[in-house]
């Protein structure tokens, strides 16, 4: 698993990550689309810092997360570099 580089995780009714998550040091693409997340799961706070992950693109659309806290990191990270991650949590 220490080589995972993607992980589609949508359609799960999630409403948690386990923080074993932060683990998967390559993991590049992250799709956590169409879940249950009303709020940024706090194992992507530790994921999302620099030189911490290879995280690259972590996918939320579908979910019902109302706001991001503008300390966290995951903002930073979403706002760091304007590649292809995407944050659009609108319920669909």
């Amino acid at each position: 698993m220490c080589r995972l580089q993607e992980l589609h995780l949508h359609n799960n009714h999630l409403t948690a990550l386990p923080d074993e998550l932060a683990s998967l040091r390559r993991l590049f693409v992250l799709v956590l689309a169409f879940n249950r997340f009303l709020h940024l799961p706090p194992v992507l706070t530790r994921m999302t810092k620099p030189n911490v992950s290879e995280i690259e693109n972590v996918i939320l659309s579908g979910n019902q997360v109302d706001a991001v806290d503008t300390d966290d990191n995951v903002l930073n990270f979403f706002t760091r570099k304007q590649t292809d991650r995407v944050i659009n949590t609108h319920h669909c």
